[in-house]
């Protein structure tokens, strides 16, 4: 219980360097939690999943995106075996190798996985959720690099209902 007390600190203090903007510490933390919980917790496991998801973070903050998408590969695959597809970390993970495949320009790749992860927000929250709003903005900015103005203003019109709603 006090080694996972400890990784639960290294990884508050990884996002606190993340926010920071110092990566490398933030990846050293990141990486001797996942060393913690790996010991302690086994492979599969929602921390170690977690840990994955911030390495992948900062990587594609710093453009390594096909970094980032190993690493959010990894915790699809851990969170594949934890949960079924129908998870709100499993739509989390789709988002954010979206967010890397829009890094490299594959449009239709992050468009296939942001609609995937706005299915599993819907299933989950229902349409009215930020989230929901959040999606159709991502989606929208997709058709708007594909330069599909018109279904980029029907999906950013729907996230604008939506938070309008909440907000």
């Amino acid at each position: 219980a006090d080694e996972i007390y400890v990784a639960n600190v290294y990884k508050s203090l990884a996002q606190i360097y993340y926010s920071k903007g110092d990566f490398l510490k933030a990846t050293e933390l990141n990486n001797k939690s996942i060393a913690i919980y790996f010991n302690v917790l086994g492979e599969n496991h929602p921390d170690i999943v977690e840990c994955y998801m911030n390495l992948a973070q900062i990587h594609n903050s710093q453009g390594e995106s096909l970094k980032a998408l190993e690493l959010n590969n990894k915790s699809l695959e851990i969170c594949l075996s934890i949960y079924d597809e129908n998870h709100s970390t499993t739509a989390t993970i789709y988002n954010n190798m979206a967010l890397a495949y829009c890094a490299l320009a594959e449009y239709d790749k992050a468009l296939e996985l942001f609609e995937k992860s706005q299915l599993i927000y819907s299933k989950i929250y229902g349409d009215n959720h930020p989230y929901i709003g959040t999606c159709y903005s991502n989606i929208g900015t997709i058709y708007y690099y594909k330069s599909d103005y018109s279904k980029a203003l029907e999906l950013f019109n729907k996230s604008l209902t939506v938070d309008n709603s909440i907000y």
